[in-house]
């Protein structure tokens, strides 16, 4: 199995083994999860964890209140999901209903805090009928019905007879995706009808299993930790044999085209690919100019390129370094376990997949992968534009690296900022940004599109980046109302700044758009809130160099004219503001 590349000893896990584990990061229990859970189902797996874990939950956890409402008794579920939900590096908290008209009463009655994702568990017979179409529509009216009133994304699950799992967004209800998961998914039998008379359709063992991995991987995208970046090896993974081996030395062997179409596949719907190789530079250049110019793969199939005779964990950082992307939204593959083990070992929260040196078996195990299929679904055009971004950053970074001194850089940056109105058109990408950052983000609130559009405050904005190299797209939100509890203040609720192009001072240029928005409107203070998240190191220090002022848990800046006239913070050096979206309060 992909995930057995620990040493000897840890590929039937104890509590010794998955507490070692626990203690080292999630995605190390979340491997040995999934070998206990291979060996002992979900119900032995999760006895291990609850002993594993019994002196506290293992470190960087992320609770996810779950939504969850099903035709069966959801109870047959729990295991499944508590054990799916810590190999993603979740914590599950889980309230259950069974039935259409208990899941509305019950969404419409959720005090303080709404779910973080709804997931709905309805399966239909499937036949052509009028029972079934009118069942289809219930359905469907209630998933756009809880994404309203939970203002939460909702899942929609069922199984279907195609090799893959395909996640749609519904067209008409743009927060409700629904995923149909292989029936091989769950061994062919998701559902277990024996005892239907008496007790209804009850999920096979592999069927729960399958639903739990989905929504964990629902969950884990909902709290920012779905995948971004794909790191392939390229010897024996993208193609046949080593290129610095055997009579043709220098010429790849044939392409694995399974694994490269799968790549392609994914790289077309958002996510961004790499190449980590053991290799002499020229000779991968050579070779993938060769496999372009006979039509195997496309101009620019890698964002990066990390080449040369380093261990394999170096040059997986060079990929990270060039491209600002963090390890815990990375997808590793290789065909030698060592480089696998050692990849695991300096970034333990990767995802790291041994591809046992079967390509075509990867490939397979690629495209079964919920978590992958929600994420393409999540922008089927976007990818090669994704791609170029990043391709932008390091363009930036090598501006950077040649002029120290930071004025000048940001000056021959030449960066144009450019705020649009927060609406039904934008709100796409607005709820896409508050699910992606980490880094730059103040509070973990991340309202969900719904949630977006209903708001109708005139301080928040969208802002839209380029500069001498390109278009950078939409890369910020600022989220801001009236303050309801201090009179003249403008409350900051979240700032969001795409990694893609921090430092360089957007982030200040959105605050100084945000104070000259209140200022036209007559206020005169701004405040905000920073919680310690556990990548938003940058985001704290934010505010205290724009030059807030802290009183208790809130900071504050009094708007006032700076020695330019313009508002505090002032706009940032080789920075031009285009405020074309402002509309003053009525």
């Amino acid at each position: 199995m992909w995930w057995q590349f620990d040493p000897p000893g840890e590929s039937d896990p104890d509590v010794p083994t998955l507490r070692r584990a626990a203690g080292r990061a999630s995605s190390a229990l979340g491997r040995a999860l999934r070998q206990a859970r291979r060996r002992r189902g979900a119900i032995g797996a999760r006895a291990l964890l609850r002993e594993a874990t019994a002196d506290g939950p293992p470190p960087n956890i992320v609770p996810v209140h779950v939504f969850l409402a099903t035709a069966y008794e959801a109870a047959v579920l729990e295991d499944a999901l508590a054990v799916a939900g810590a190999i993603r590096g979740l914590d599950l908290r889980v309230t259950a209903v069974r039935g259409v008209a208990e899941a509305r009463a019950a969404a419409g009655g959720i005090d303080g805090p709404g779910p973080d994702v709804v997931a709905l568990s309805f399966p239909l017979d499937g036949a052509a009928g009028a029972a079934d179409r009118a069942g289809e529509a219930m359905i469907r009216a209630l998933a756009a019905d809880l994404a309203a009133e939970t203002g939460a994304p909702v899942l929609r699950l069922d199984f279907g007879a195609g090799p893959v799992p395909i996640a749609r967004a519904d067209a008409e209800a743009p927060d409700v995706t629904r995923l149909h998961l292989p029936e091989a998914a769950a061994g062919g039998a998701p559902f277990d009808t024996r005892f239907a008379a008496s007790f209804g359709v009850m999920p096979s063992t592999a069927g729960a299993d399958a639903l739990a991995d989905a929504i964990a991987a629902f969950a884990a995208r909902r709290a920012g930790l779905g995948p971004k970046l794909i790191v392939a090896d390229l010897d024996d993974t993208l193609w046949a044999g080593a290129l610095g081996e055997g009579e043709a030395a220098g010429e790849p062997g044939a392409l694995h085209r399974p694994f490269a179409e799968a790549l392609a596949d994914f790289r077309d719907r958002g996510l961004v690919l790499a190449a980590a190789s053991r290799n002499a530079p020229e000779d991968v250049a050579a070779a993938l100019s060769r496999l372009e110019a006979a039509g195997a793969l496309p101009p620019g199939f890698f964002a990066t390129l990390a080449v040369g005779w380093r261990d394999k964990d170096a040059l997986v950082a060079e990929v990270l370094d060039t491209l600002g992307l963090a390890a815990e939204h990375t997808l590793f593959l290789d065909d030698d376990p060592l480089n696998c083990a050692r990849v695991a070992a300096r970034f333990p929260a990767m995802d790291v997949r041994w591809t046992e040196g079967d390509s075509d078996a990867a490939a397979r195990t690629l495209r079964a992968d919920p978590a992958l299929a929600l994420e393409a679904a999540a922008g089927p055009a976007a990818g090669p534009s994704r791609a170029e971004r990043y391709r932008l950053r390091a363009e930036v970074d090598r501006l950077r690296d040649a002029e120290p001194d930071p004025r000048a850089f940001l000056e021959a940056l030449d960066t144009h900022v450019t705020l649009r109105p927060l609406d039904r058109e934008t709100a796409g990408r607005a709820a896409e940004l508050a699910r992606r950052v980490n880094q730059m983000v103040l509070t973990d609130a991340r309202p969900a599109r719904a949630a977006l559009q209903d708001r109708s405050s005139p301080f928040d904005f969208l802002a839209e980046a380029r500069d001498i190299f390109g278009d950078h797209g939409q890369v910020g939100l600022v989220l801001a109302r009236p303050d309801p509890e201090r009179a003249g203040a403008v409350r900051l609720d979240n700032l969001f700044l795409s990694c893609r192009v921090l430092q360089r001072g957007i982030e200040t240029a959105m605050l100084h758009a945000l104070a000259a928005r209140a200022a036209l409107a007559g206020f005169t203070a701004l405040a905000g809130r920073v919680e310690a998240l556990p990548r938003n190191a940058p985001a704290r220090d934010l505010l205290a160099s724009a030059g807030f002022g802290r009183g208790g848990a809130d900071w504050h800046l009094t708007i006032e004219a700076g020695p330019d006239g313009g508002v505090r913070p002032p706009l940032p050096p080789g920075i031009t503001l285009h405020d074309t979206a402002w509309r003053a309060p009525t």
